[in-house]
């Protein structure tokens, strides 16, 4: 078990497992994932493919609303389930052009407070997922012990 507990958003409809973590659901403001305690501070947000490129176009008012409130927290990261490969090749079904997809994702990168992570798939995500929760935990930790 670890020394924490992470928070999963009420709202996440295909939560991870975290296996051998205690977790807790609950409402978060922004993103899918926190740690108790730090809702405030920390947040992830996980997107598949098809819901990565459904937040940057029909829902993209939405999304960049999220995206604006993670510049209040001290770390904030979309977890993506796919690799960066699909979005240059073009292996999606959305009529999205790849070049749009990666402006937006640098812009926003460029100008707000928070990181996309290219995961490769699901277990990639959640294993991403708990490596942030955990570094993010540690540093915490060791500046306010």
């Amino acid at each position: 078990m670890s020394d924490f507990t992470i928070v999963i958003d009420t709202r996440e409809k295909l939560p991870y497992e975290f296996e051998g973590y205690d977790t807790v659901i609950d409402k978060l403001d922004t993103g899918d994932y926190s740690i108790q305690g730090y809702e405030d501070v920390f947040a992830v947000e996980r997107k598949s493919l098809p819901d990565l490129l459904k937040s940057i176009t029909w829902d993209r008012d939405r999304f960049k609303e999220e995206i604006i409130r993670g510049d209040e927290l001290l770390g904030f990261v979309v977890v993506i389930e796919d690799s960066v490969q699909n979005i240059l090749e073009w292996n999606y079904k959305r009529k999205v052009h790849p070049n749009s997809v990666m402006g937006t994702i640098e812009n926003w990168s460029s100008y707000h407070n928070v990181d996309f992570e290219w995961c490769g798939d699901r277990r990639g995500g959640e294993e991403e997922t708990i490596e942030i929760l955990e570094r993010w935990h540690n540093a915490h930790k060791a500046m306010y012990p």
